[in-house]
């Protein structure tokens, strides 16, 4: 896999998280479940769409995957506008060798903050910028996502809480879409804060409440160190 880290240090914030392996606790191994179907869940979603272009039914590169993995982590701050142009450069990018047509860069958020990446469609060439705002469960289980990760180039995860992330997100369709899309065409993907933390196996998931790294160094097995 390649790995593109980008290191950008912003402001030192007072509830600085930590990431760690502790031994399990009951948080730890807490599954969230649910029981509601895609028509169902359809029916109560909360997706919220803005886009910049119009969507292309297909990837850059067709049925080619590219050779490669890729991914960015981008800490907490500004978003550094060379790492999407980057991924835009390596959407583009053919298995074959070859350049493919601009494709869709996908941002998915959780609802946390309002994002703004309207920018990212002025640092290299693609057909839409799409933002899909996914703020519980049963927008996470909307069918109507589908087409937007099908036909991604590149997708992107806000930060945010990343509790949300963990308990609206884990066992959805929009993972399912988003894993089979990533292993089957090996597109870009990136994430800031704790859009990074989604994209871990293991990860600290700040719920039922967030700990600073003093705190959870002197009492390892609290309730909010949650892995």
């Amino acid at each position: 896999m390649e790995l593109l880290v980008w290191f950008f240090l912003a402001q030192q914030q007072t509830n600085s998280r930590i990431i760690c392996r502790l031994m399990a606790t009951p948080i730890m191994v807490a599954v969230f479940s649910t029981g509601i179907g895609l028509v169902e869940a359809a029916n109560k979603s909360r997706l919220g769409i803005s886009q910049n272009g119009e969507m292309v039914d297909y990837l850059p590169c067709g049925t080619i995957p590219l050779s490669t993995r890729t991914a960015v982590l981008m800490g907490g701050g500004d978003d550094v506008k060379e790492a999407f142009s980057w991924m835009i450069g390596k959407m583009t990018q053919c298995g074959d060798g070859s350049i493919g047509r601009p494709g869709n860069f996908v941002v998915i958020d959780n609802g946390s903050d309002p994002p703004d990446d309207t920018y990212i469609s002025i640092v290299g060439p693609v057909a839409l910028v799409v933002t899909l705002v996914v703020p519980d469960i049963e927008t996470a289980n909307d069918p109507a996502l589908e087409p937007y990760i099908r036909n991604a180039g590149a997708i992107w995860l806000t930060g945010g809480d990343q509790g949300r992330y963990y308990n609206f997100w884990k066992g959805s369709l929009l993972e399912q879409l988003i894993s089979e899309q990533v292993r089957n065409f090996k597109i870009p993907i990136g994430g800031t804060s704790a859009g990074i933390m989604v994209l871990s196996e293991f990860a600290y998931v700040a719920d039922p409440c967030a700990i600073t790294s003093s705190k959870a160094l002197t009492d390892p097995c609290s309730q909010c160190v949650a892995l």
